[in-house]
């Protein structure tokens, strides 16, 4: 589930070389010089495929929140009750950061920045379906509820506590490594995985 970009060299270089560089630098410190020395292209062709900085930073974040969406709705489609459908979101951003570390650092820095392009990015591809993702995810605890399967909880508030718990530690990962004496990164991984499933439906299955 690694970041996809299907074009031919160099275009493809030069969205992945754009992407590590407003992950490092953010899109205000981010120099097309630079991501254009990262692509090993000159800057003229990089100018000739993305006009200036906000017409490539934003197709970055599409990108991104493009593929985000692809896997949350295919493991929904998935899945044969909401039980089953909320573990495939879990797992489905779980490997979507595990997979692509440059992502939950991305996403702090828009946050951080409260960045229109990431709003606008993230509105474009999340809700451009039917029933948007957010309000995707709140249908299913709410059917999950009504079927008595899930506790009576507040389904925006679960939703919230579900995917900061996945985006935490991957957003810490550095601080956390060193801090936890994580030796074995991919063992402890897996075991935080098993974790914030068991977490997350101890507080919603009804017993």
């Amino acid at each position: 589930m690694e970041i996809a970009f299907d074009e031919s060299s160099p275009q493809k270089e030069i969205l992945r070389a754009a992407l590590k560089e407003f992950v490092e630098y953010g899109q205000k410190g981010a120099r097309m010089q630079s991501i254009a020395d990262r692509a090993n292209v000159n800057k003229a062709l990089l100018h000739y495929y993305f006009s200036n900085k906000q017409n490539l930073h934003r197709e970055v974040l599409h990108r991104v929140f493009r593929m985000a969406i692809n896997s949350i709705y295919q493991s929904i489609d998935e899945a044969d009750s909401p039980e089953n459908q909320i573990r495939g979101i879990i797992r489905a951003y779980f490997s979507l950061f595990r997979q692509n570390p440059a992502i939950p650092r991305l996403m702090l820095l828009e946050l951080n920045a409260n960045s229109s392009d990431f709003i606008e990015a993230f509105t474009q591809v999340f809700q451009a379906d039917t029933v948007p993702f957010p309000q995707k995810m709140i249908q299913i605890i709410e059917d999950g509820i009504e079927r008595g399967i899930f506790r009576p909880v507040n389904p925006r508030q679960a939703l919230l506590s579900t995917l900061g718990t996945v985006a935490f530690y991957f957003i810490a990962r550095p601080f956390a490594r060193q801090v936890l004496s994580i030796e074995n990164e991919d063992q402890f991984i897996e075991e935080r995985l098993e974790h914030i499933q068991d977490l997350i439906f101890h507080g919603l299955i009804k017993e």
